[in-house]
């Protein structure tokens, strides 16, 4: 769920991606790397999804922020029941994360230099304006995630 984003220091992006659709649904943008930014995610992946996901259901690492207590006492909270946790040093058990995560970094991240924390933060907004509506993903018959999304809505409501 951590992204790493580099400019004269080091900045942490949180993100929640769907599994099923690919879809980029929310992030949390800090100078560090706290659960509470962690939390944050969450709490916006859930804001901007509910009521079209009813039964959401999260995997995370078992990193110090997505193991704790309040990370937890979060999830409970935003009624998510189903919780999983990938172990460790097996990134390929959230492999479309890792593939995500690249395609972030080589497309949007790299490609700049930013000169300050708001630079890199308009730069991840941009990305996350053009990541869902733009890019195609191969897994999903090289549709993008929103139009994906929405023909399956279509198919299957």
């Amino acid at each position: 769920m951590r992204q790493t984003v580099s400019w004269a220091g080091r900045c942490c992006s949180f993100s929640v991606v769907d599994c099923f659709t690919r879809k980029w649904i929310s992030y949390a943008f800090d100078t560090r790397a706290t659960r509470h930014a962690a939390i944050d995610s969450i709490t916006n992946a859930v804001a901007a999804e509910k009521p079209d996901c009813p039964r959401p259901r999260i995997r995370t690492d078992n990193g110090n922020r997505s193991a704790s207590h309040d990370f937890g006492k979060a999830v409970r909270s935003l009624g998510i029941s189903k919780r999983e946790f990938i172990w460790k040093s097996t990134p390929e058990q959230s492999g479309h994360v890792e593939s995500f995560h690249k395609t972030l970094k080589r497309e949007y991240i790299w490609p700049r230099k930013f000169g300050s924390y708001q630079d890199a933060g308009i730069a991840l907004e941009g990305a996350f304006a053009d990541y869902d509506s733009r890019r195609i993903h191969s897994a999903i018959g090289c549709m993008t995630p929103t139009g994906f999304a929405m023909q399956w809505e279509l198919r299957n409501k």
